[in-house]
């Protein structure tokens, strides 16, 4: 039976980050995630391992999805952007995928 750990970051811009040791760790090199606290445009920037395309979606603090998720072009280093300027204040959830592995970061949107 495999061991799973589960890891939670808080970067020095505040963003918390939630992922599972084990296949996450084998496939993002990086990831940096700003403004937090947000009130224009979040952006989060992806450095993955090997080139393969990355899976985005943001759940409201509602439960509502708040983008049609959408999937990048297969490559190393992706640069997401992500206009919540219309959105209502509160704690959104973004989830980032690649491949079995996935980031999720909770941002604050004033």
């Amino acid at each position: 039976i495999a061991e799973t750990t589960k890891k939670l970051e808080i970067s020095p811009t505040g963003s918390v980050r939630s992922r599972l040791a084990g296949a996450t760790d084998a496939v993002f090199q990086n990831v940096d995630s700003y403004p937090n606290p947000v009130d224009g445009v979040f952006s989060v920037d992806v450095e993955l391992k090997e080139s393969i395309s990355v899976k985005v979606n943001v759940i409201s603090p509602n439960g509502m999805r708040m983008i049609t998720p959408y999937e990048t072009q297969a490559d190393v280093i992706h640069h997401i952007e992500i206009d919540m300027t219309t959105w209502s204040q509160g704690v959104y959830i973004v989830t980032i995928e690649a491949g079995d592995a996935f980031e999720t970061i909770k941002v604050i949107k004033l």
